[in-house]
């Protein structure tokens, strides 16, 4: 499979790599539209950028361990390289997992115990609805 490389923009010492850059893009779009649509439904702010949060470390996590679990080899004999998230690495197949189960365990803990979801408490299919598009958007924009 060939590898191919993305355009780079300079600015003085500081490379932007286009990935890199449309995958922030990506990120803000999904996250404003996510913001905009659940404080119509209610939602405390600091949930919602909580929340977002939560999902963007899951992504950048899982994806990293979803590359490192595709090239198990590399990753054996320089264990330190995992961490080297300069040097690419991520696959949306673990990227999407990780968020998942980021987001699930930040919903679980926002869900007050024994009781229905009120005022600005997550619940987990109402909170699913609203990042769907949001999560379209993002992989459209993350994908260009």
């Amino acid at each position: 499979m060939p590898y191919f490389s993305y355009a780079q923009i300079h600015l003085g010492p500081i490379t932007l790599y286009t990935w890199g850059l449309f995958i922030g893009l990506a990120f803000l779009a999904g996250y404003g539209y996510f913001f905009k649509e659940a404080k119509k439904q209610g939602m405390e702010e600091n949930k919602i950028l909580g929340l977002a949060l939560t999902l963007f470390f899951g992504a950048i996590i899982g994806s990293r361990i979803g590359y490192v679990a595709q090239f198990p080899v590399r990753y054996f004999s320089s264990p330190g390289a995992i961490f080297e998230f300069t040097a690419g690495g991520l696959t949306f197949y673990g990227g999407l997992l990780g968020a998942v189960i980021f987001g699930w365990l930040y919903l679980r803990r926002s869900k007050p115990q024994g009781s229905k979801p009120q005022g600005g408490k997550l619940d987990l299919l109402k909170t699913a609805d609203l990042l769907a598009p949001a999560a379209a958007i993002g992989i459209f924009i993350g994908r260009i």
